[in-house]
């Protein structure tokens, strides 16, 4: 009995605690989404969990409506309108992706942000992640910003509405979030990244080196089997990727802020709003 209750309580927790999460949004979630990225230290019984939500639910310790879950403080925005957004801007962009493939290095590309999250609004640009082949990240940048500008969808300015924004570029030698960036915040961002294709199994090969994320989303299946490593042969690309590099830091030099910029990694994060949603998201579970 006294180990029910701590599961209970515990059970409890972990829906109060991811509620909080996404409340930062204004966000509603769907029983599939709470179950998914329930944020806990432990991992419940689907029958067990449902139950503890359907009594939390009843005792009106949360809201529910429409079959989505939420805390009573907030006043949450359209599921279905936000759902809709991010599917028409996907779906008006589906071209571009497929044109893109035509960047041999690109390994793997996917939306991150509020659209992964199927959380956008009309003033939503669409955030792009890619995975390039070792040592050809600055040529797979370099191309992709040629394609999108000549495809007049590149985002110019900051949140560009219907845009696309290729802010996060690493190559398949660094696929590990760094420690320090180890977090619930890139947890999550992580785990809703929305594929949108890959080569050689590069986005399960992504999610196995970051297996790290179920420490906070002990549900999110991380199973990927086993993993062939690319190989890789030297090329006299390997000058011109270097080439490359120079010219786009060159050019980034006297606008460059906050932004991460090294053989391995190229990440756009000026406007990050990491720190700000971590602290928010403290405050909350103290309250």
């Amino acid at each position: 009995m006294p180990r029910q209750r701590a599961n209970e309580r515990a059970c409890d927790k972990a829906i109060r605690t991811t509620l909080a999460y996404r409340s930062i949004f204004k966000y509603p979630l769907s029983f599939y989404q709470l179950t998914t990225f329930l944020i806990s230290d432990r991992s419940f019984k689907y029958d067990f969990f449902k139950n503890e939500l359907q009594k939390m639910a009843k005792k009106g310790y949360i809201q529910t409506k429409g079959g989505k879950y939420y805390l009573n403080s907030i006043k949450p925005v359209s599921w279905e309108v936000r759902k809709k957004n991010a599917e028409t801007l996907l779906e008006n962009n589906q071209h571009i992706f497929e044109m893109l493939k035509i960047v041999p290095w690109i390994k793997f590309l996917g939306v991150t942000g509020s659209v992964a999250a199927f959380n956008a609004d009309k003033t939503s640009d669409i955030d792009i992640f890619i995975i390039s082949a070792k040592n050809r990240l600055w040529l797979t940048r370099g191309f992709t910003a040629i394609l999108l500008k000549i495809a007049k969808t590149y985002v110019r300015v900051d949140a560009e509405p219907g845009k696309l924004c290729p802010n996060l570029f690493v190559d398949e030698s660094a696929l590990e979030w760094p420690k320090e960036k180890q977090t619930v915040y890139t947890a999550h961002e992580i785990a809703l990244i929305h594929p949108i294709f890959q080569r050689e199994n590069t986005y399960f090969k992504f999610l196995a080196a970051n297996d790290w994320v179920k420490k906070y989303l002990p549900h999110f299946n991380l199973e990927t089997g086993n993993l062939p490593k690319s190989k890789t042969k030297l090329s006299l690309v390997d000058g011109i990727e270097n080439t490359a590099m120079k010219l786009q830091m060159m050019y980034m030099k006297r606008k460059k802020t906050k932004e991460v910029t090294n053989k391995h990694i190229i990440h756009f994060n000026k406007n990050d709003n990491g720190p700000m949603i971590l602290e928010h998201f403290e405050k909350l579970q103290k309250v």
